[in-house]
Order: structure tokens, then sequence, then C-alpha cells
């Protein structure tokens, strides 16, 4: 059995590059969303010797392992499928993994970070979300969307599109480029707001003090 953890913030493309490879292999191996579940599915794969590549996100047991799963992990319990299985994980919180897990070798073979886009493999996967029959410089398309993560990218296709829908203007570098600047523009904002309304609570707070708890009007 094959282990692989994927690490990252949320929106880098974990799931993606997951969904991708079982796509890749679908020929060859059964493709399972197990999470948690992931034991139960490597043993009846095993039992029925079935190829499969498991996908686990966020599982709790890799947070707070007890010794039966560190025992599985290790290979002292893990069924052995000589059809072969590969268990991907995935979590955005790797220091919350059990550094029982995180530091021993061989309970996770491999460690994969996976973080915003460079210029190759953003236009590479802006390419996924623009209409067919547009054609834009890739080298120029990947300089606009340097260091974006995958869900950022498809936020601003999706946006750039909506730009000029309705008009007789072209999808270009720099519609994508201005929407790129749009998309940080409302992130920009909802964080100042967020600010705001931080600093207009807490002045609420020094001015009232602490509300008093509802809760305990209520009748059982």
């Amino acid at each position: 059995m094959r282990k692989v953890l994927f690490t990252g913030p949320p929106g880098t493309g974990k799931t993606t590059i997951a969904k991708a490879l079982g796509a890749k292999y679908q020929d060859k191996y059964v493709f399972v969303y197990a999470d948690d579940y992931f034991k139960d599915v490597c043993y009846a794969a095993a039992q029925k010797k079935i190829p499969v590549i498991i996908i686990a996100e966020e599982v709790d047991e890799l947070y707070r392992a007890d010794a039966g799963t560190l025992s599985f992990l290790d290979g002292a319990d893990t069924p052995r499928n000589l059809a072969g299985t590969y268990v991907i994980f995935s979590t955005n919180y790797p220091n919350r993994i059990d550094p029982r897990i995180r530091k021993r070798p061989g309970r996770i073979d491999r460690i994969i970070s996976v973080g915003a886009f460079r210029t190759k493999a953003a236009a590479a996967c802006a390419k996924m979300y623009l209409p067919d029959d547009i054609n834009i410089d890739l080298k120029e398309l990947g300089a606009v969307l340097d260091r974006t993560t995958p869900a950022e990218i498809k936020e601003i296709i999706n946006i750039a599109i909506g730009m000029i829908r309705g008009t007789k203007n072209e999808l270009t570098v720099d519609v994508i480029k201005n929407a790129r600047a749009f998309l940080k523009g409302t992130l920009d904002l909802s964080v100042q707001e967020a600010e705001e309304d931080i600093e207009e609570r807490e002045e609420i707070f020094k001015k009232n003090g602490a509300q008093p708890d509802y809760s305990s009007y209520l009748e059982d």
C-alpha cells in the first residue's frame, strides 16, 4: 500500500490533482472517496483483489492517531492487496497531523506540498475554464496569473467572461488581468469590512459591557 499526503491551504488544488490522477488511471484502478472509512475500503479491496485509488480528505485519525491506526500505517495491520492500493490523504492543516505519523518514516510514504501555481501551471489550469474558441498566448496568460491558486484562477476566468458578456469585446489577456485586479479588490474590501465590523463590535463592548446570556431565559 502506497500512502501520499497532499498539504496546502484551501483552494490550492489538492482535490483537483487527486481527481486528475483518478481520471488518468480509471482504466486500471477503482477510484473511491473514503475519508474516515479509508481503512474499511483498504480491507475490502484487498479481500477482492481490486486495484484501488482511495481519496481521504481531512481524516480525523491522522490528527488523533490510536495504536490501531499507527499499526495500520506501519504495515503491521495493513491488508496486503496484490492488485495495488494507493491512498491519497489531503489536509489544509499539516501541522495538526499527529507527529507520530508526520515524523515517522514509512507511515506516510511521501508528503507533497501544493501551493499557488506559477506561470506554466497557472496557464494550463486556466485553459480548463476558457471557452474552446479563445486563442490566448499561454506565456502572457501565465504571467498574468502567476502565483494564483486553482480556485482563484477559476473565479478570475468567470469574472473575465462576465466582463465581456453582452459586449463585442474579445476575451484577452488584458481582460483577464483586469479580472484578477477586480477579484483582489473585492477580497481586500471584504477584509476591510470585516476588520471595521470587529472594531465596531469592540467599541460597543467597551461602551456597554458584555451582552447578557439570553439562553439562560429559555425554558427547558
